[in-house]
């Protein structure tokens, strides 16, 4: 979690997942989806085995796939406008931007992404991190 972009991706890409820990984001859209016991199990049964988001909606009715496809667009947008405002902070330039848009189009690495930025945009993020990780009450990152 090195990157604006990779950062908040991994940060918010378990929100798309329907399965998880009852806290975070899995969780309220679980508790969003009013899963039944047996249907939260289930999930966590598929997650555990690496099954695929279609093998998860499986276990929900029509309505709760109809509110998850809701939520995921909802947090796609969200997702959104926080990658923008992160990147408006660290004062992320246009060039750079269109630098790390190709390199995750072209399936790079976060450290390809964070050779983009500079060292104080480096030093920012790395700050913003571990603000986050303390926010969620993630250890802190090994040295």
């Amino acid at each position: 979690m090195k990157t604006p972009i990779a950062t908040l991706a991994l940060v918010l890409a378990s929100a798309l997942a329907l399965a998880g820990p009852p806290e975070g984001p899995r969780g309220r859209m679980m508790e969003e989806l009013d899963l039944s016991p047996a249907q939260r199990e289930q999930i966590r049964e598929i997650r555990q085995r690496g099954g695929s988001r279609d093998e998860i909606e499986a276990v929900l009715t029509q309505e709760q796939q109809a509110r998850a496809k809701e939520l995921r667009a909802q947090h796609h947008e969200e997702f959104k406008a926080m990658r923008k405002q992160q990147m408006d902070e660290l004062g992320v330039t246009a060039e750079q931007r269109a630098q790390m848009r190709e390199i995750r189009e072209a399936g790079g690495s976060r450290e390809e992404m964070r050779a983009v930025l500079t060292e104080e945009q480096r030093q920012q993020l790395d700050a913003k991190r571990d603000e986050w990780q303390q926010q969620r009450g993630d250890p802190p990152p090994a040295p």
